[in-house]
């Protein structure tokens, strides 16, 4: 039936995405991508709703449509670094479109600092935090971390976090602004024309 092909391939591509990331390929883009949602989920969703919750609601590993996914809303999370303008790539027509009640877009500028901390780091303090390590750790590998890296892994500084209210308003691309027959979208938000949609915090 015409579901459960869907879903097998679903799962293939899902698996697919797995292999393809889990090389040494770990580089400064794909570091500071898994910074910026650890950082989220150790500093900021996890005070608001606990470790456990925080950690349910991580899907980004798990190539979802958004980074997390909490009851009431969804977050997207991005980084940029902070020598550069604050502009944010968004690689799918989904990534700012939800069936959630509310959809915020946190965005982390990064700068490498030797004082800073590394994604290693941020991993070994949530490690002594949650219960369910073997899940936390198989959402990481996902993500392409390895515990034994051959790569060097970059310290970061957090100079700023920005939090934007995505509503129908906001510049972005969705499903239903394009035609079926188009599959892929990737576009550049210039977060300097957005600072109408800023918000001091986000209540997940």
């Amino acid at each position: 039936d015409e579901s459960v092909l869907d879903n097998i391939e679903t799962r293939l591509l899902k698996w697919k995405k797995f292999f393809v990331s889990n090389d040494d390929n770990f580089g400064t883009e794909r570091q500071m991508g898994l910074f910026g949602e650890l950082s989220f989920l150790n500093n900021i969703a996890a005070k608001q709703v606990g470790f456990e919750e925080a950690l349910s609601s991580w899907v980004g590993a798990d190539f979802d449509k958004q980074d997390f996914l909490f009851n009431d809303c969804a977050v997207e999370i991005k980084t940029y670094k902070a020598s550069k303008s604050p502009h944010v790539t968004i690689s799918s027509a989904y990534q700012l479109y939800t069936s959630k009640e509310k959809l915020y877009l946190a965005v982390y500028s990064l700068s490498i600092n030797f004082q800073g901390l590394s994604v290693e780091d941020i991993i070994k303090s949530i490690e002594v935090k949650i219960a369910d390590v073997e899940s936390f750790y198989k959402k990481l590998f996902s993500y392409g971390y390895k515990a034994n890296f051959q790569v060097e892994l970059l310290k970061f500084k957090i100079d700023k976090i920005l939090f934007f209210n995505v509503d129908n308003k906001f510049p972005k691309i969705t499903p239903i602004d394009i035609d079926s027959r188009i599959h892929n979208v990737k576009y550049t938000v210039d977060l300097l024309k957005c600072n109408e949609f800023l918000l001091e915090r986000i209540k997940l």
